[in-house]
């Protein structure tokens, strides 16, 4: 068995003990509401999640002919396939890293949906939104955040590109998972990547989810029965006609207060905004892409601040929200970081470079 291969089956052992333990937890609460049945039921992954994942899956294909094509004007056409048939799906570690990336996504996802129905149906309920209500206005000097972002981006072009960028985000999200899969040859990036992301869905998603839960902005008169942001409600609705493609984000809105509000236990159902999942993986996204290029990364940092500044504008959270979410990313990345480093030298025997007896392919 090559160095490389038992690297991957100690990080897949890391990957099932930690969504093991993630999915008994899980499974805990749901008995204990007398809702076990969550985990099993039909529908858990809805047909509009298939699609996507579906549409993304047909595209890989078509990105592996254009390398091939780009590849094989030097080397020949038939080389490069071969090649990439002896390296790439024939290679134990190979085949082990994109069965993992899967399985890693499928199951922290689907852990973490129907865990999310019990956020805010515990004892303590939405006990934070007032508290990051109150913060927000410490930070913006008396304000509502939201009074600053409709101040200074209130136009309908403006609010377009928040939404727009709202539905890019899952896009990039799938995306970078399936490049994961179509490029495990980057492994320090792919596995600190991924291991961040599983983390990520449970610690912040999860954990501190519990522990600070919220509804958000959009939710609070409905909640609370405070009309506190009835104004920006109001707004959004001024907005709807004027910009281009619609709101979406009203839309979308009313599909988990109307599933919380008849306890449904479909997909998404579940409010959560302390936290913001949506900044938090934007974050990821944009510490990966600095491994990449420099460039990339500056656009997806880029990215996860209209993410932060449009999470406010359509009020799905507090300012509070992203800045938290953005300093528990960064600490996640650095422990995800770690983690892949102790593995490479327990797989090893010693402290050493992966490079020394890995391809310079296999590295990120």
């Amino acid at each position: 068995m090559t160095r490389a291969t038992k690297i991957e089956l100690r990080l897949a052992l890391f990957f099932a003990a930690v969504l093991g333990g993630y999915f008994l937890v899980a499974y805990q609460i749901a008995r204990s509401q007398g809702l076990a049945h969550i985990f099993w039921q039909e529908g858990v992954f809805d047909a509009q999640l298939l699609r996507l994942c579906s549409a993304f899956l047909v595209l890989l294909p078509i990105f592996y002919f254009m390398d091939v094509i780009r590849r094989g004007r030097v080397a020949g056409f038939s080389a490069a396939i071969k090649q990439d048939v002896d390296k790439h799906l024939l290679s134990p570690d190979r085949v082990i890293a994109r069965l993992t990336v899967f399985a890693v996504w499928f199951f922290t996802i689907s852990i973490f949906m129907p865990l999310k129905f019990f956020i805010g149906r515990t004892a303590q309920g939405f006990s934070y939104d007032k508290t990051f209500a109150d913060w927000d206005r410490v930070l913006f000097f008396g304000h509502d955040a939201w009074q600053i972002t409709h101040g200074l981006f209130g136009t309908p072009l403006a609010t377009a590109l928040f939404e727009a960028c709202y539905v890019f985000w899952f896009f990039l999200m799938w995306g970078s998972i399936l490049l994961c899969i179509a490029k495990p040859d980057m492994f320090r990036l792919r596995a600190q990547f991924m291991v961040a992301f599983m983390l990520s869905w449970i610690v912040i998603g999860s954990v501190a989810a519990f522990g600070l839960a919220s509804a958000g902005p959009c939710f609070y008169q409905h909640i609370f029965g405070d009309p506190h942001f009835a104004p920006l409600m109001t707004r959004l609705e001024q907005l709807r006609p004027q910009v281009p493609g619609g709101m979406f984000s009203l839309e979308l809105q009313n599909y988990p207060w109307n599933g919380f509000a008849h306890r449904s236990t479909n997909f998404g159902m579940g409010l959560s905004a302390m936290p913001s999942m949506h900044v938090a993986i934007a974050v990821l996204m944009a510490l990966g892409a600095f491994r990449i290029g420099r460039l990339l990364g500056v656009l997806m940092t880029v990215f996860a601040l209209l993410i932060w500044i449009g999470s406010i504008h359509l009020g799905w959270h507090y300012a509070v929200d992203g800045i938290v979410a953005t300093f528990m990313m960064l600490a996640v990345w650095a422990f995800a970081g770690f983690v892949v480093r102790k593995i490479e030298a327990v797989s090893s025997g010693e402290i050493a470079p992966l490079d020394a007896e890995l391809e310079p392919a296999q590295i990120a």
